[in-house]
């Protein structure tokens, strides 16, 4: 069974994380069938008038395969830099699709997978799901971009409080009962399961709107999915080519600076 799935629902592209077993994390499975899916859409780009990403079970994405990025331990600091730099775009990649992206927010994105998510251009998310940037948290520095395109979304400041405190944030759930540390399960299954630093400190909880990280929210991961692709179709329905010419002007905007902090991330991996 393809770890990355790809489904035509009208004119719309429906990516699908399919490894829910593992949370949907990004093993080396899920990275070569995201650039096979990727591969197919850029070959039928013609046929379709958005893409969304969303992930199988109840989890959007885990994030990156920590027993692998343990390995980059060691290896040598210039293979780690350019191995590092190499797997970001493996799945920004998403990013060159010609399509707008909708990113459908299921379950938990966190760490890398969250990135997936900041990498596309709308995103909808379940108002229960839990999502951010634990790299510290785990000792690792942020990767896939996440420096620059939390600042390009939702500003400098929030970019520094969720990247330094490792802090999650959630949906209406969080908003309406400030509880402190709801994520804490989540936190344990990830160090249960992928075996991650037992030194990990609670995560706080924070009110998602607020921090703007997205544009929408639904009451749970199926609704949200479904809205994603109630958005996505909408906007297939307008004039392609004035569709794809904004796409690339507002992209363009958003990824100057981008690539430099892409090496700066992988640079911060070149120590091993």
């Amino acid at each position: 069974m393809p770890a990355v799935k790809l489904e035509r629902v009208g004119r719309v592209a429906r990516i699908l994380l399919n490894m829910p077993e593992k949370m949907n994390a990004m093993t080396s499975q899920v990275v070569d069938d995201f650039g096979r899916v990727l591969d197919r859409i850029h070959a039928d780009a013609s046929e379709y008038g958005a893409v969304v990403i969303t992930g199988a079970g109840n989890s959007f994405s885990a994030g990156g395969d920590l027993a692998w990025l343990k390995l980059r331990s060691k290896d040598t600091p210039s293979r780690n830099s350019q191995i590092m730099h190499d797997f970001y775009h493996r799945f920004l990649a998403i990013r060159s699709l010609p399509l707008p992206v909708v990113a459908a927010i299921n379950g938990p994105a966190v760490g890398a997978g969250m990135c997936l998510a900041m990498a596309c251009d709308i995103r909808v998310a379940s108002q229960t799901a839990k999502m951010g940037f634990p790299f510290v948290s785990l000792g690792l520095h942020p990767g896939m971009g996440a420096s620059h395109m939390i600042a390009s979304v939702a500003g400098f400041e929030t970019a520094y409080r969720l990247l330094l405190t490792g802090d999650l944030v959630t949906g209406q759930e969080a908003k309406e009962t400030g509880m402190p540390n709801a994520c804490a399960k989540c936190v344990q299954h990830m160090q249960d399961k992928y075996q991650v630093l037992d030194t990990v400190s609670p995560l706080r909880v924070l009110p998602l709107k607020e921090m703007r990280l997205v544009s929408q929210l639904a009451p749970d991961g199926p609704s949200a999915q479904a809205e994603a692709m109630a958005l996505a179709e909408r906007i297939a329905r307008q004039a392609p080519v004035a569709v794809r010419s904004l796409v690339r002007s507002l992209r363009r905007k958003q990824e100057e600076g981008l690539e430099a902090a892409l090496w700066r991330e992988a640079d911060a991996w070149a120590p091993g």
